[in-house]
């Protein structure tokens, strides 16, 4: 039976391919904006391989399992056009076809051997095409782990808003505001710039949303997501007044810079380069697991969140993965 060892070092294994395979896909920006969604279409490898570790599976039977991940790598980014749901299918469509992917070469079925370098139908070759870098994928192999390089997003929107979103929530107080200039890559203009909140992911993918919450009510939690904060004319009236500028001397999709334009003509202006949660500016544990609660205890109850809670912060004690994942199904008695 798998431990918690296997379990850890599963995680860090699974982190540490899906980056490498988008670095070598030429890096986020080459990648999705290809059209790719990378959660989707890296993130399979990921699951492939983790599922490889915690089964134990030989380097024989893990090759095989990659070389069959490769056909389910998918997912594009045109969910963005009408705030469609598939973007919620693509990380657990991965997570699925990365275990399945790695039971079927256990039941004997063969992959490609060349995943990612075979020149038809390689995935660097095919999705990819002018950007790949092979060598990223082992560039620095079993020493720069990638999973050192994850963030944790304190906010329930878009990554690409959070600088926005933590710069906006620095300005609040003081002189009424007449309107707010947001600076950000391209990547992430094109991507948020848009002033939609018809959806929860319209909303979720918008900087004008984000940034008008959070000045509105000083927080971008879940809550602030919610139909009727949609839907209220307080927030329209502010989205309107958020004007999302490309700028091309920002080099970072996680940077951004906020001018708050206030009414007597006076500006106020903040830049942050790398938002609370990034992985050189990591949130406090007790942010993380108080994160954590407010998603997971509305499913799980609060006594078996809780639960899962303790047992994740008591790996690398002996703690059972079939315990974890016990823990991970319906609300049990315990919420009762």
């Amino acid at each position: 039976a798998a431990t918690d060892a296997d379990l850890i070092a599963a995680v860090a294994a699974g982190y540490d391919l899906g980056r490498r395979v988008l670095e070598a896909s030429g890096g986020y920006d080459a990648h999705n904006n290809a059209g790719w969604h990378s959660t989707g279409t890296c993130g399979v490898f990921a699951a492939c391989i983790a599922a490889v570790r915690l089964r134990r599976l030989s380097a024989e039977v893990g090759a095989q399992a990659l070389g069959i991940a490769l056909s389910f790598a998918s997912g594009t980014w045109a969910f963005l056009q009408d705030g469609a749901m598939t973007k919620r299918l693509h990380p657990g469509h991965a997570a699925a076809a990365g275990l399945l992917a790695s039971e079927l070469a256990v039941q004997g079925l063969t992959g490609p051997s060349q995943v990612f370098t075979a020149p038809w139908g390689g995935f660097l070759p095919t999705y990819a095409p002018g950007t790949a870098d092979p060598a990223a994928l082992a560039t620095g192999l079993g020493q720069g782990w990638r999973i050192h390089r994850s963030s944790i997003k304190p906010y329930a929107s878009c990554r690409g808003t959070h600088a926005a979103v933590e710069a906006v929530l620095a300005l609040r107080g003081g002189e009424p505001a007449e309107r707010i200039e947001v600076a950000v890559t391209p990547t992430v203009a094109r991507m948020c710039g848009g002033s939609s909140a018809a959806t929860l992911l319209d909303a979720q993918m918008s900087l004008p949303y984000a940034v008008a919450v959070a000045w509105l009510h000083g927080a971008a939690d879940l809550p602030c997501f919610a139909p009727e904060i949609r839907g209220s004319d307080a927030v329209r009236d502010w989205m309107q007044r958020v004007d999302v500028r490309r700028d091309a001397a920002i080099t970072s999709n996680v940077s951004a810079r906020v001018t708050l334009h206030r009414a007597d003509g006076t500006r106020h202006t903040r830049t942050i380069d790398s938002p609370l949660g990034s992985w050189d500016r990591p949130l406090p544990d007790a942010a993380v697991a108080a994160k954590y609660r407010s998603l997971a205890a509305p499913v799980l109850g609060l006594a078996q969140a809780t639960a899962l809670q303790d047992a994740v912060w008591a790996l690398g004690t002996g703690i059972s993965p079939h315990h974890l994942a016990a823990l991970c199904g319906r609300a049990t008695e315990m919420t009762a």
